[in-house]
């Protein structure tokens, strides 16, 4: 028992560690609250920005401190506080607006046009601005921290506590298994208020915790050329105590149709850390729009911008001096609150009307994950056109769940230069980013000597317990740890969520799939129970061994089927995979079936096959993958099949009929990402897209004779796809693609050309299917095909007084399939209206769709669709 008073009590203590902070509220010298007022720790780049009740919530760790609150237009404050060890600070401030911004003011009060006038002489200069650092060289430093900000629960402490904690880990594991349910029992009653703690605390169900839970900083050369960037990595430090989990190249096999460039690889990735490259860091005010796919939906205008009268009012709010430079300082608001622009103060100086500072929010209601989203940036005395950043600090907030996540990004440039001798560079065609070979092993001694800002009090306790905590996770008492709670079994597990075994020693894991994931009551002939499973071996010079396997028995016609796949990545630099599969399985047809046809029998045959795979990158871009078959392919006309499918799919469930037949294929798919961006980190390519189309091409060939193969054909197919943003009109996506069966000797129906099938209410997506083509369609002939969708991103309902708050965007496209087969011609098309929703970490849209449709074989159609289109926080893309 006292054990486990001693482990609550530890748990309780770390919970009240956890939540010190200084916090209180920002008002003006008439009463009013004061939203967007910086309020950070001096000398640091710890700090929050009060929301719209003035309130603010520092995190901080027991020490003293000078607190600054800064806005332009007020005098700034600066408060010394001391903090002790578990508690908090309450510290309210109240800002004068500044008397030399004040009296200024009063001088031109009755010059109502001094602001357009200012902005005027501003969009003048504007471009020679931009052209004077189009090509640039700094070195930067780069810092990121995310602080979350949540309910703690005593339980919860434990769960983070036993993540985090070596003490806290070693503490609750010493406990017996009677005594973990007793410790657990008693915090759910603590939580509940039917129990006290026996230890006098302050905790509450409603107390909050601030703690870092990530953070990185970086130190690199960028170069500038134009819209081109290029960053030489010196120095990188991720603060990750743990691993991450093993760099997987994902499994292609031969169960998708073609090859696809984006399920290569994985890569770490958190949709809450919003900048990584050059391009995403870089805030250009001197442009007239900003794409920032992380933050908005459309791109961000400028005040500077052409089009900044249209979308902006400018105040003039006063003046100050630097070094007897005279410097206006203007406010602006936007005229379009849920648009993709920017509120706040900007500074310019006179004569050059070359920015001084920038302190602005995006309007809350255009931001995809965030609630607030501040910028300060500073710039350095205009040197003739060179008006160059020299700081910029990002601070944003994320609602995720119950809890709040504050992230403070900082960027500072030094020794920038526009001198074309320092901009030369060496990189691979392609190539964004390279790193030197010690970026990743720098100590932290390097990064004391090298830090340009030093870590706030907080970061600093975070540095320090990551590196006391690197030796322990890297231990195999900590590895068996972890590969235990892994290994545990339980029924929840067994029903929900599989089991598998991992041991990240030997680097080997393996999987079974859950009950509810093997009941399958849709399956050929009826019920059939399913039971798939993988494996894989990671080596130490990244070698990647994948196994995957699945047995499936129906009951009606007591028949087992069953495949297996083999695979090895054996040049992870280049992708080179080759992958083994075979067995005796049902297959799917048209594997781009409709819902409504996936489940019937007219889309499966028996296949008893064996197939090898090699696929590589040939050059930067360009992917193939070639393929050999062997396939002895059976009807399912002398299967039972249960009465309720009949009932349920009708004419869909009658199987396809034709005679068995053997089949040897050789199949070629090549891919071309145009100027497609990638960086080497260590041993592995990480690709990073393209802002050119992907071209893809396709030949198939049955090898008559081969192994007494009885097909005798040749295919070609060749497509075009993009994503495009039309800067303020919205996006594109657009998938073109032709092909023939350029030889037909002896060609079998399963081999055909299929086309996606359209469901009845539902809306799939449009650059790879048809939405009134009917349940399914295929082609033994040559056919042209074409699909086109263009959404608004709030460009037209954004501008409305009443919908532009409720994130509704319009959206139309096209599509169209010749077929020369029996001259078919087909043409639809579509308009809807969609609302964007985020829930965490997920985006998605829900769209209404109207569809009409005609072709020469049946009457003009007309319907409505419900779809959902989902948002992709690596690649930064939609679905469609």
């Amino acid at each position: 028992m006292r054990g486990l008073i001693a482990i609550i009590f530890f748990f309780i203590v770390i919970n009240c560690s956890l939540a010190q902070r200084v916090s209180g509220y920002v008002k003006s010298a008439d009463g009013g609250a004061l939203p967007g007022v910086n309020v950070y720790i001096k000398n640091t780049n710890t700090g929050v920005i009060s929301d719209e009740n003035g309130y603010f919530a520092l995190p901080v760790s027991n020490g003293k401190y000078v607190v600054v609150f800064r806005m332009l237009g007020y005098q700034t404050l600066e408060n010394e506080v001391s903090v002790q060890q578990y508690s908090s600070v309450t510290l309210d401030a109240v800002l004068n607006e500044s008397a030399l911004q004040l009296n200024e003011a009063l001088i031109v009060a009755d010059n109502k046009d001094l602001a357009r006038s200012i902005m005027k002489n501003v969009r003048d200069n504007r471009r020679d601005f931009l052209k004077g650092i189009s090509d640039i060289r700094y070195y930067s430093y780069r810092r990121q921290t995310m602080v979350y900000d949540e309910p703690r629960h005593i339980r919860d402490s434990i769960e983070r506590a036993r993540e985090d904690s070596l003490m806290a880990s070693m503490g609750y594991e010493k406990l017996t298994p009677k005594e973990k349910r007793q410790a657990r029992r008693k915090m759910r009653r603590i939580k509940k208020g039917k129990e006290k703690a026996e230890v006098d605390t302050a905790y509450k169900d409603t107390a909050r915790v601030l703690f870092v839970d990530e953070m990185n900083e970086i130190l690199l050369y960028t170069y500038k050329k134009g819209n081109r960037y290029f960053e030489e990595v010196i120095g990188e430090n991720e603060y990750r105590a743990r691993p991450p989990d093993n760099y997987v190249y994902i499994s292609i096999g031969d169960d998708v149709d073609g090859l696809s460039v984006d399920n290569i690889q994985y890569v770490r990735h958190n949709p809450y850390m919003l900048f990584d490259q050059a391009e995403s860091w870089e805030f250009n005010f001197y442009k007239n729009t900003m794409e920032k796919d992380m933050l908005t939906a459309q791109p961000l205008v400028s005040p500077l911008s052409s089009a900044g009268a249209a979308n902006y009012r400018y105040e003039y709010a006063g003046l100050k001096y630097i070094d007897s430079n005279k410097v206006f300082i203007l406010k602006v608001d936007p005229v379009f609150p849920n648009d993709a622009l920017f509120k706040g103060f900007i500074s310019f100086y006179e004569g050059s009307y070359a920015i001084d500072e920038i302190d602005l929010d995006i309007n809350p209601g255009a931001l995809l994950y965030c609630q607030t989203f501040h910028i300060h940036q500073k710039y350095a005395k205009p040197n003739g056109h060179e008006s160059v950043p020299v700081e910029t600090l990002l601070v944003y907030k994320i609602k995720d769940g119950n809890r709040f996540i504050n992230t403070s990004a900082l960027a500072v440039h030094v020794n920038s230069t526009t001198d074309p001798d320092s901009l030369n560079y060496r990189n691979k065609s392609g190539e964004v980013r390279s790193y030197n070979p010690l970026a990743l092993e720098r100590d932290s001694a390097y990064w004391d000597s090298c830090r340009i800002v030093p870590l706030s009090p907080l970061e600093i306790n975070y540095s320090h317990e990551i590196d006391s905590l690197r030796e322990y996770y890297a231990s195999d008492e900590y590895l068996f740890r972890i590969d235990s709670t892994y290994n545990h079994i339980s029924i929840l597990r067994i029903l929900f969520r599989g089991i598998g075994k991992r041991n990240r020693k030997s680097q080997i894991r393996w999987y079974i799939n859950p009950i509810i994931s093997q009941i399958n009551p849709l399956g050929i002939g009826g019920y059939r129970h399913n039971l798939s499973g993988s494996l894989k071996k990671r080596f130490n010079n990244d070698f990647l061994l994948e196994t995957d396997g699945m047995i499936d028995y129906g009951f009606k016609n007591q028949d087992l089927r069953g495949r297996l796949g083999l695979g090895l990545t054996y040049v992870p630099k280049k992708f080179v995979r080759t992958f083994f599969r075979f067995g005796d399985y049902y297959n799917m047809v048209n594997t781009g079936a409709s819902i409504s046809q996936i489940f019937s029998r007219s889309n499966y045959v028996r296949t008893q096959t064996f197939s090898i795979a090699q696929r590589m990158e040939l050059v930067n871009g360009l992917f193939a993958e070639l393929t050999w078959q062997y396939s002895d392919q059976k009807p399912l006309t002398d299967m039972q099949l249960a009465n309720w499918s009949n009932s349920l799919f009708g004419d869909l469930n009658d199987p396809i009929e034709f005679d068995r037949y053997t089949k040897s294929e050789f199949r070629l798919d090549i891919v071309y990402r145009i100027k497609q961006q990638y960086m080497m980190k260590g041993n592995r390519k990480i690709l990073l897209g393209s802002k050119w189309p992907d071209i893809k091409f396709t030949y198939r060939k049955g090898v008559p004779g081969l192994f007494n193969s009885e097909v005798n054909f040749d295919y070609f197919e060749i497509g075009l796809e993009d994503y495009i943003k039309l800067n303020r009109w919205g996006t594109s996506n657009y998938a073109f693609s032709m092909g023939s069966f350029v030889n037909r000797t002896n060609l079998r129906v399963v081999e055909y050309k299929y086309f996606r099938g359209s469901d009845p209410y539902f809306f799939s997506n449009p650059t790879q299917s048809f939405q009134l083509l009917g349940p399914t369609l295929s082609s033994s002939s040559a056919f042209m095909q074409g699909n086109y969708i263009h959404h608004f991103d709030g460009t037209i309902l954004g501008k409305v007084p009443l919908l532009s708050k409720a994130n509704l965007s319009l959206a139309f496209g096209t599509g169209f399939l010749f077929m020369e087969q029996n001259h078919f011609r087909h043409f639809e098309f579509f308009g809807g209206i969609e609302k964007r929703i985020r829930i965490r970490e997920e985006i998605f849209r829900v769209g209404l769709y109207a569809i009409t449709a005609d072709n020469n074989f049946s009457n003009a159609a007309f319907t409505w669709k419900i779809g959902i289109n989902f948002f992709d926080s690596y690649s930064r893309k939609w679905e469609y």
